[in-house]
């Protein structure tokens, strides 16, 4: 670096002798030249050295041009002897103009400098604001340090925050106080040749600025997931307790019918009494299943068993877990459609949960119609009903924990309104999709879609225990 910086100052200073000889050579060239022509023509050489060159090549410049000046230009010529003291004059306003001229341009220089570098610095403060913007809230802490290095060119950087390791000793030079107000809760290390301290500050202010944003960041979204989450147990408690008080009562009442009628009372009535107290406590038994699923689905807790097997099995099970009457559901699967690679009973479940929801909406005569075929490596599962239908502004919330619209809660007091939000979470255990299209008077359709790629390796009348 230091010997490119000597050839260059060298071959600034032939430059500088250079123009004087110019034009010592142009004005011998012509006869009868004024002297003071000559002169303002040095001086702006002399000024030129200065402004583009510096103070150095500038005084080289004007002896140059002082010594030409007087050997060429001044009487007696070809002697450096100076007759008039007037001559003296012009020597030193040489000297002076290449020492005024060559401190104005360094000074504008380093005025331009100055500006250049502050420009790029907010260039660069305006990039690592981007960064830090985009930095995951999770943890920013990595980001920013790539960042910095990426933007600023630095050889390392590393963030000294609670929880994390301190910095190497000895390995970054540059620190610089995380500040958020007046309290420090971390350092900012920097490993880098120099760091201006404005510029330093104005990093540490930055990523102190970036770090304080992904903390509320991180505390708004725990506040919102516990206010989530007591939201979701009031509803949950809501529902289970009324879904669990109707079959208790009826629970209740019959085993206080079974006490008080003692032997008095018939068989008969004794047997009604019992299938009352019987079904009822299956239909305990579904409500506590149907909170411990959607618990394991909210949990990630879902565990396929995967098997091959036919859809055919697959929907018969289902419709039998509806319980509903037989030839109320109107089966057509495609030919084309393999064996596929699921999870029978979860699978089975989720159907059943589409039927019961179908068959609850729809006139109990209706048909419920079951549709499959294979398109395009896919599967695609329609379960179609003659309901009402679900308005516009419902539907996107159908598969919600919960949710159950107006007319539902009207008409179908009990429920705990987590039926679709049950079979959303098994299809998509799956790999699969599961989407609703419907329209007031038109019916419903639930569409499950189920990548192919799991019967991959099957024949639609394999053997199903095959592997």
């Amino acid at each position: 670096m230091a010997q490119r910086d000597g050839w260059r100052r060298g071959l600034q200073a032939l430059a500088a002798l250079a123009l004087t000889g110019a034009i010592t050579l142009g004005f011998r060239a012509l006869p009868g030249v004024n002297a003071s022509t000559v002169g303002f023509a040095f001086l702006l050489a002399v000024l030129a050295a200065a402004s583009v060159f510096g103070l150095p090549e500038a005084l080289l410049a004007s002896l140059a041009a002082a010594a030409q000046y007087n050997f060429f230009f001044l009487p007696p010529l070809g002697t450096f002897t100076i007759d008039d003291p007037r001559n003296w004059i012009a020597l030193a306003t040489f000297l002076i103009t290449a020492m005024v001229a060559s401190e104005l341009s360094a000074s504008s220089r380093r005025q331009a400098r100055a500006a250049e570098q502050r420009q790029r610095e907010i260039a660069q403060l305006y990039e690592l604001s981007r960064a830090t913007l985009l930095a995951p809230p999770g943890d920013p802490a990595v980001a920013i340090e790539r960042a910095l290095v990426a933007i600023f060119g630095f050889d390392d950087a590393w963030l000294e925050l609670p929880g994390r390791p301190p910095a190497a000793p000895g390995v970054f030079p540059h620190q610089r106080p995380l500040r958020v107000g007046q309290d420090q809760f971390g350092t900012l290390h920097v490993a880098a040749p120099a760091l201006a301290a404005e510029t330093g500050d104005a990093i540490a202010g930055l990523v102190a600025i970036a770090l304080e944003r992904a903390r509320v960041l991180r505390e708004s979204s725990r506040l919102e997931a516990l206010r989530e989450s007591e939201a979701l147990k009031s509803a949950l408690l809501d529902s289970v307790a009324h879904d669990l008080r109707t079959p208790l009562t009826s629970i209740k009442a019959a085993a206080t019918a079974l006490l008080d009628a003692g032997s008095s009372g018939s068989e008969a009535e004794r047997r009604e009494l019992l299938e009352a107290i019987n079904e009822e406590s299956d239909y305990l038994n579904r409500v506590v299943q149907t909170v411990l699923d959607m618990a394991r689905i909210e949990a990630g807790g879902l565990r396929l068993a995967a098997a091959p097997l036919a859809l055919a099995s697959v929907v018969e099970g289902a419709i039998a877990r509806a319980r509903l009457a037989p030839g109320r559901c109107d089966v057509e699967i495609a030919p084309e459609v393999p064996l596929l690679r699921v999870d029978g009973p979860l699978l089975s479940q989720a159907l059943a949960e589409l039927l019961a929801n179908a068959a609850a909406y729809s006139a109990p005569a209706s048909a419920i119609r079951i549709e499959a075929a294979a398109q395009a490596g896919e599967l695609k599962l329609a379960i179609r009903d003659q309901g009402p239908g679900i308005a516009a502004d419902r539907l996107p919330r159908i598969f919600d924990r919960f949710y159950r619209g107006p007319e539902a809660r009207r008409t179908r007091p009990g429920g705990l309104g987590m039926g679709l939000a049950i079979a959303r979470g098994i299809v998509q255990a799956h790999g699969g999709r599961l989407e609703a299209a419907s329209a007031p008077g038109e019916g419903s359709c639930f569409q499950i879609t189920l990548p192919l790629r799991h019967a991959e390796g099957y024949d639609r009348h394999a053997n199903p225990d095959h592997r």
